[in-house]
């Protein structure tokens, strides 16, 4: 029987008490660190307007989407009781709060998060258009990024083969393909160095990793 912090002085609240199956010989007992669940609703009566939901064997239904409420103790002292018959034994019990759970904590780790998908993004928006939504008038709206440019210059080599490409197509190319190099080198070194930090934070914290999948 826990009981929470507040059970004496210094202390608030109660965790709720259970009752203990005993058996001969020696019996261990855990906490869940949950307060006792809060009373079942039971509804004795058809939903409005769908007769055809009925109550079960029982008589009774459970209310939808509404379950037993039982909460996680907070940090503090508590007091553990055991009762056997007439006689009671007490013990202090003290829940620390996770030290991985601070408020601090989830706010730097939630910067650093959203720091590193912004870099990422940066990286994703010089090859693609990302506001673009293939509706309307998106050619017109947005700028064409590499892979916009490099399709529309695919597009005007590939429609003939009887002649080569003129020499300004193949200096275009040459430099598209010097900004796809350098895109590729960016995200490699986003990579290597700003995600392998991040995931080593997270482990830091026993969260799991970002995974990564390069070709």
């Amino acid at each position: 029987m826990p009981g929470g912090p507040g059970a004496g002085e210094g202390e608030t609240g109660s965790a709720g008490s259970s009752a203990c199956e005993a058996k001969s010989g020696i019996n261990r007992v855990w906490w869940d660190l949950r307060s006792e669940p809060s009373t079942e609703i039971r509804l004795r009566t058809s939903p409005l307007y769908a007769p055809e939901v009925i109550v079960g064997p029982e008589g009774w239904r459970p209310a939808p989407s509404v379950g037993r409420i039982s909460l996680l103790a907070p940090p503090g002292t508590y007091t553990v009781t055991l009762k056997v018959g007439e006689e009671k034994s007490s013990q202090k019990l003290n829940v620390f709060k996770d030290p991985h759970s601070t408020e601090d904590a989830s706010k730097a780790i939630r910067k650093d998060a959203e720091d590193l998908a912004d870099k990422l993004t940066g990286v994703e928006g010089k090859l693609l258009q990302l506001k673009a939504t293939g509706r309307g008038q998106d050619d017109v709206r947005f700028a064409p990024m590499l892979l916009q440019k490099i399709s529309y210059l695919a597009a005007e080599v590939g429609g003939s083969s009887d002649f080569a490409p003129t020499t300004q197509q193949v200096a275009v190319q040459e430099e598209l393909k010097q900004q796809g190099d350098k895109y590729q080198q960016e995200f490699e070194q986003l990579v290597t160095k700003d995600v392998a930090a991040f995931n080593v934070m997270l482990r830091e914290r026993n969260i799991p990793n970002i995974i990564v999948k390069t070709p």
